[in-house]
């Protein structure tokens, strides 16, 4: 807040600590991540100078992302860089991290327990691993700001930003309340990360992370280096199938409240529970299952036309 003197940031809840964040993990990989490094303001102040100044050590390039230098494309900004010379840059940029009084924070999540249990399940706008792992690090936060700070909140959270998920990221949480318990109050923002170099640091915890977990067998160096931020104990967390099925069945039991008042208002009698959405792979020996998917339809149509059955 402009003007107002630091020692009353927490009186005016005013976020002093900032949590940069981004995700790794697309459809072909075994695990989805989300990371990133969570300080106070002060703490970030110097992060940017520090970080923009290892990148432009020769062999100088404008911005870090993990996975442009592990390609070291021949048209990107790793052109004509070694091995030797990009493994010593990350090098150079974890000594970043790690002289920083920051707190490396992760969540995980299986691609397969994801499709088992959420996915078809879940409202297609909701239906990502995405929004599973924003919902578990903001959770997971409200635990670090205690454990690592001493501190319950404000804390302002910067995540990438992905045009995909920006527009609904802060509806999203605003609605993620029904499926976690937090306490950190926190403001939501998306950013560019070429112009906020902390968020270039989550990137490369992330994809060091991810890949630690894909493929074990790889040299993980970096992968343990990146965590040690400030010297502090990484705080991990994975997702677990009891966690999908706990949430997918809040996101059912919320729908069918939700969907009930709307046929009650209609004048519709519902068969059985049904979900406002369509699964993509409803089970087939499930014979009621189709009747209220059979109904859910009918009813989604009517509504839409604004009559009664």
């Amino acid at each position: 807040m402009c003007g107002l003197r630091r020692d009353l940031f927490s009186r005016y809840g005013v976020g002093v600590l900032k949590a940069f964040i981004d995700d790794s993990g697309s459809g072909d990989t075994q695990y989805f991540v989300m990371a990133g490094y969570i300080g106070a303001v002060s703490a970030w102040e110097c992060f940017d100078e520090r970080w923009c100044s290892v990148l432009d050590e020769r062999p100088r390039i404008p911005y870090f992302h993990a996975v442009e230098a592990n390609s070291l494309r021949s048209d990107g900004v790793w052109a004509g860089i070694t091995e030797t010379e990009r493994d010593t840059k990350i090098d150079r940029l974890i000594e970043v991290i790690q002289s920083n009084d920051i707190q490396a924070v992760y969540v995980r999540l299986k691609q397969s327990d994801y499709n088992q249990i959420f996915k078809g399940k879940v409202p297609e706008r909701w239906d990502s691993p995405y929004y599973c792992l924003f919902s578990s690090f903001v959770a997971l936060c409200g635990y670090v700001l205690v454990e690592a700070f001493g501190a319950e909140g404000p804390i302002e959270f910067v995540f990438d930003n992905h045009q995909q998920y920006k527009k609904h990221g802060q509806e999203f949480y605003d609605g993620s309340r029904l499926l976690i318990q937090e306490q950190t109050a926190p403001n939501i923002h998306f950013r560019d990360d070429k112009d906020f170099p902390p968020l270039q640091a989550a990137d490369l915890l992330a994809w060091q992370v991810r890949r630690a977990f894909c493929y074990p067998r790889e040299e993980v160096k970096h992968y343990y280096e990146c965590r040690k931020a400030g010297g502090r104990p990484h705080f991990p967390w994975a997702i677990s199938p009891e966690q999908l099925w706990s949430w997918r069945n809040k996101f059912e039991d919320f729908a069918s409240a939700v969907l009930s008042g709307v046929a009650d208002s209609c004048g519709v009698e519902l068969i059985g529970d049904v979900r406002p959405w369509k699964a993509l792979n409803p089970d087939s020996e499930d014979a009621p299952g189709h009747e209220r998917w059979r109904e859910l339809n009918r009813l989604a149509r009517t509504v839409r036309r604004g009559l009664t059955p």
